[in-house]
């Protein structure tokens, strides 16, 4: 930038003083291509690929790092709002970064490590596959943040779309070309003696916009040319030229001429967050699929159970009907329960397969990985205030933010199709000089010496005529921030009704299941009490039935309703776009180019 700069300085101190001497035009910038190439080589890094059956071995696809968190202590909750215990809280030591690639950054995410004190609970792939220990929610983050094929998709595509930016400031930076040309050429005449010509033109040329609207052209040119056979002679043509032009109607300002400069820099911001959308879906979507197969899981212990009941209950009731306590009809009751809950248990254990394989999916592992989960994890409240909630959704919702950054790029491509219809008024400085020394070797012919000098100002109006193409524009800009401005309300509006929706629900959906677990409890206890009453033949086999899948019921209701406020949890965190921050999670986006 340094040799541009006084290269610039250099010819308009020749145009001021209209002297240039034989040796500067040594002195000229030139491009060096291996030095350019040398520079870019950082803009694209290749991407590593991992093989997972060897994931143990080999560096990862996104490096590991672990990062302790200078605000938390080890020994506390690091989040006093969590929702879940701590097999689902994130680690207070650890936190996971998800780098966004600039033009020089390498793609990388960089998880926490720190979640697994130990080899032994360690979740990585080897461990998995030999049914290793019990897979946290927090640990199934860590591995999604590492596989999951959406986050790599986004984390590549952010490489291509810093390009945008770098293409957006290369404009307000002077672009350096270097033209060169040799002629070589043969002459027969009959009756004259044949005769060679060789020409050569080799110069650089600059042209730099500034983001007043000024465009600098110049531009370095040595001519050297001869002849040979008949007249020899040597020429040598040195010669330079700048031209200046300065808009002073349209395309002139600062404002107007950043236009698409500000616009890139808004939608690197859009793609970045754009990515920590992805991020956060990421995220919600292995916790709905973890706590997908808690549900299954225990589906299928408590139908497990009923069954194992049932098959106890078919026993004590064939012996006491060989002691004639009971009829025959409740034993066969008790067969049509045994059939009822081995149906259950079939299809209890197809839904977890299912959910595992979703699961396994979600986080980008293969179907053969084997891996348990902490399937009795407790709950607690999550405080939920209305105006605190609609705050922190109006500071940090992603829809929002991107919805008032798209309404400021529609503001500023208003302001540039207005420039367009303004008349094109500039004026234009030029300064050129050349000099041009011929050598001849017959001596009759002098060699001449000859200078060149040509300075010149005009002023250059051009005045636009076809005014329904430049009303279409204006107009679809106009209807563009219109539009963009009711988008923006909308979501306004609907962010507030989803917020408020999201409080009343989490708060109610907590008062739900704190009713379903006393309602278990008291389902527990009719239920051994209608053990004793029928073992007493107190109550008839149905009456004693109908106790029993009230039980079960009762216990699958808080099942379904724990799960429904966990993932009510993630949906409101999501929505106020605490989130990434509630599991450590920090989306960087360096200053790159």
């Amino acid at each position: 930038m340094r040799i541009f700069v006084l290269f610039f300085y250099f010819f308009i101190f020749l145009f001021l003083t209209g002297f240039i001497p034989a040796h500067s035009y040594a002195d000229a910038p030139t491009n060096n291509p291996e030095n350019n190439q040398k520079n870019n080589s950082n803009h694209i890094n290749t991407v590593n690929t991992v093989n997972i059956e060897n994931f143990p071995n080999q560096t990862p696809f996104l490096p590991i790092q672990a990062q302790q968190n200078p605000d938390q202590n080890p020994d506390q909750n690091p989040d006093q709002n969590s929702s879940t215990n701590s097999s689902d809280n994130p680690n207070n030591s650890s936190s996971a970064t998800i780098k966004s690639p600039g033009v020089s950054t390498t793609p990388s995410i960089t998880a926490a490590s720190a979640l697994f004190p130990s080899n032994q609970n360690n979740p990585d792939i080897n461990n998995l596959n030999n049914s290793g220990p019990k897979l946290s929610l927090q640990a199934a983050i860590y591995l999604a943040l590492r596989h999951n094929t959406d986050l790599l998709t986004g984390l590549n595509n952010r490489q291509l779309e810093r390009f945008d930016l770098l293409t957006a400031k290369q404009k307000f930076e002077p672009q350096v070309s270097l033209t060169n040309s040799l002629n070589y050429s043969k002459t027969e005449s009959t009756g004259s003696p044949d005769y060679f010509s060789k020409s050569a033109t080799v110069g650089p040329a600059v042209t730099w916009t500034l983001p007043l609207g000024t465009q600098v052209q110049s531009s370095l040119n040595y001519a050297p040319s001869g002849q040979s056979g008949n007249g020899n002679y040597q020429t040598s043509q040195l010669g330079y030229s700048i031209t200046v032009t300065q808009p002073l109607l349209q395309g002139f300002g600062v404002a107007v001429n950043e236009v698409d400069l500000d616009n890139a820099y808004d939608q690197q911001t859009i793609d970045d967050l754009n990515l920590e959308k992805t991020v956060e879906t990421t995220v919600t979507n292995v916790a709905n699929a973890y706590y997908a197969v808690v549900s299954a899981e225990q589906a299928y212990e408590i139908s497990e159970r009923s069954y194992q009941d049932s098959q106890k209950q078919l026993t004590q009731r064939k012996a006491r009907l060989e002691a004639g306590q009971i009829p025959a009809s409740d034993v066969t009751q008790a067969n049509i329960d045994v059939m009822t809950q081995q149906q259950a248990v079939g299809t209890a254990e197809q839904a977890l397969y299912t959910a595992k394989a979703d699961f396994l999916n979600t986080l980008g592992l293969p179907s053969n990985t084997s891996f348990e989960v902490d399937a009795n994890a407790q709950v607690s409240q999550e405080p939920a205030e209305l105006s605190q909630s609609f705050k922190l959704a109006m500071k940090n919702n992603i829809d929002l933010k991107t919805e008032e950054l798209q309404s400021e790029q529609d503001q500023r491509n208003i302001l540039k199709s207005k420039d367009s219809r303004k008349w094109t008024l500039d004026l234009v400085a030029t300064r050129a000089r050349s000099r041009s020394n011929t050598d001849y070797e017959d001596i009759n012919n002098p060699n001449t010496s000859q200078v060149s000098d040509n300075s010149s100002v005009s002023l250059n109006l051009s005045i636009p005529l076809n005014q329904v193409t430049l009303d279409q524009n204006e107009l679809s800009s106009a209807i563009s921030l219109e539009n963009q401005q009711i988008a923006e309300q909308q979501e306004k509006r609907s962010l507030t009704n989803n917020v408020t929706a999201a409080v009343n629900n989490l708060n109610n959906q907590w008062f739900q299941y704190q009713l379903a677990q006393e309602k278990l409890d008291l389902s527990q206890q009719s239920f051994k009490a209608a053990q004793i009453e029928y073992q007493y033949g107190k109550i008839d086999a149905f009456s004693f039935q109908q106790q029993q899948e009230s039980y079960i019921d009762s216990e699958q209701n808080v099942v379904n309703l724990r799960i429904d406020y966990l993932k009510q949890v993630m949906s409101y965190e999501q929505l106020v776009g605490t989130l990434l921050d509630h599991w450590h999670i920090n989306v960087e986006a360096p200053q790159h180019v």
